[in-house]
């Protein structure tokens, strides 16, 4: 449910900020001010409060933010009086996810336990666009439940390429082998 809500409200903004030609511009005051929510914890606090009103959150962007422009302003305090501001980091994202499908990229992430290489990643972007036929978006995330080689997650599509998953398919093929 509260996907789909995050979804209306970014399809809104989407069409009116692409109207009006400053849908990068919003999109980039909306992560600046959703960063500040989740790493300010005082200002996460009130932010997200229930019981603090409407007005009084929208005078602490106003005094944090005084120069949004008014389509980013407007969809806050929307979004605050409609008391969805715990929705707004999927909105954002969903807002990505449009502006992503309007210019043809495709948001992609490998997971390794250590840092690629420059040349590989760049190659690793390179194919993954000649692949799917689309401007690849690649980031980059350590885990260590990676042992080696890496994970890669295109759109719903998951590559394991870990030396785990590997060791997984080779102790269920030696589960099955019949010994004589």
């Amino acid at each position: 449910m509260s996907r789909k809500v995050a979804r209306r409200y970014a399809q809104a903004l989407f069409a009116l900020a692409g109207e009006r030609g400053v849908l990068a511009a919003v999109k980039e005051e909306l992560e600046r001010v959703v960063s500040t929510v989740e790493s300010e914890p005082e200002v996460g606090r009130i932010f997200y409060h229930h019981l603090i009103p409407a007005r009084e959150k929208k005078k602490l962007l106003a005094a944090l933010f005084p120069d949004l422009r008014e389509e980013t302003r407007n969809f806050l305090y929307t979004v605050l009086d409609k008391r969805r501001e715990r929705l707004l980091p999927q909105m954002v994202r969903q807002l990505q996810e449009l502006a992503d499908l309007a210019e043809g990229i495709l948001e992609a992430e490998v997971v390794t336990r250590v840092p690629l290489p420059e040349e590989v990643f760049s190659r690793l972007q390179e194919r993954l666009g000649r692949l799917t036929g689309r401007r690849v978006r690649l980031r980059t995330r350590l885990s260590d439940e990676i042992m080696g080689g890496m994970v890669l997650r295109v759109g719903d599509r998951v590559l394991d390429a870990s030396v785990k998953k590997r060791l997984e398919l080779l102790k269920n093929r030696l589960q099955r082998v019949e010994v004589q």
